[in-house]
């Protein structure tokens, strides 16, 4: 079963779907806020410890195979937690200070609308070292677009469903940084829909991808959120090989959604960022200078 929530697909259904309402809190689907960025080492692991959690807080997170791996002073007032089962797996809570009755579970905003879990989850979250999958997404079955290698300013990977609206929309921000001299290496899965993993079949058959994946998304029905490519009726068994190991890459790698980048920070560390970035957000994921996007479907990920 697929569920959509906010700017990504997912797969599964998280067990922990129980939520507590909030005058400050914008609800979502727990797996948003679970595996959201990636990096080379776990929080927890560098000695970072956290002080006994209210029952509430340490109560929910044992009901949901957690634990409490962290307290941090969030914006409102409140004290913010991280639960986590294993790196790179991380959801937040909150609560009041001063009242360790009340458990908010959710994305908190600022007054601009901006979500604040992905900086809280960036500085306290667990995570997940992702240096090691560096052979594997060179040789993932891949179509390649923008900038070849010798001139290529950037490189990104990006896991793809060929149905998932946000990597559509995620393919149209990225244009202007691939006529800027960005190199993107798009990663089909195919899990969205029925006819999800022919077309994933279709892209990695064709003898021209680059062009085959500028026909799937230039026709890209955003209302049927349907990629314009036809779907293979019959897979073959080395295609279908193929899509089953960018299947394990992807889990292995904790996603759970697409579209899911994969970068390279300023360290040299592998990165990753699941879901449709902010607009503001790429320079920053492609180190790139910010390029001018005027698409108007675009505009609300600003």
């Amino acid at each position: 079963m697929k569920y959509q929530t906010g700017p990504a697909y997912f797969m599964g259904a998280p067990l922990f779907l129980r939520w507590s309402a909030a005058l400050i809190i914008t609800f979502c689907n727990l797996a948003s806020v679970n595996a959201s960025d990636t990096t080379n080492q776990a929080a927890y692991e560098g000695g970072a410890k956290v002080a006994p959690a209210p029952p509430i807080v340490a109560s929910h997170a044992n009901a949901n195979g957690m634990k409490v791996v962290r307290e941090f002073d969030a914006d409102g007032g409140l004290t913010g937690f991280v639960l986590s089962n294993r790196p790179g797996s991380n959801v937040l809570a909150f609560s009041p200070k001063g009242n360790q009755d009340v458990l908010l579970i959710g994305t908190l905003l600022d007054k601009n609308g901006v979500s604040l879990n992905e900086k809280y989850i960036e500085k306290y979250g667990t995570r997940l070292d992702l240096d090691k999958f560096k052979d594997a997404l060179e040789r993932a079955p891949s179509v390649f677009e923008g900038a070849d290698g010798g001139s290529a300013k950037s490189k990104i990977y990006v896991f793809m469903d060929p149905n998932c609206i946000f990597c559509h929309l995620l393919w149209k921000a990225l244009q202007p940084y691939e006529n800027a001299g960005l190199q993107v290496r798009w990663i089909p899965i195919g899990f969205l829909k029925n006819d999800s993993a022919g077309k994933a079949a279709a892209l990695l058959d064709s003898k021209e991808k680059s062009k085959a994946l500028s026909n799937l998304e230039n026709n890209f029905s955003e209302k049927d959120e349907s990629g314009g490519i036809e779907s293979e009726k019959i897979i073959s068994p080395a295609t279908q090989s193929e899509l089953n190991e960018n299947r394990k890459l992807f889990s292995a790698m904790g996603f759970q959604g697409t579209p899911a980048v994969v970068f390279t920070d300023s360290t040299q560390h592998i990165r990753a960022k699941q879901g449709m970035p902010r607009i503001s957000l790429l320079p920053y994921l492609l180190s790139m200078p910010p390029q001018e996007i005027n698409d108007t479907a675009l505009q609300r990920f600003k």
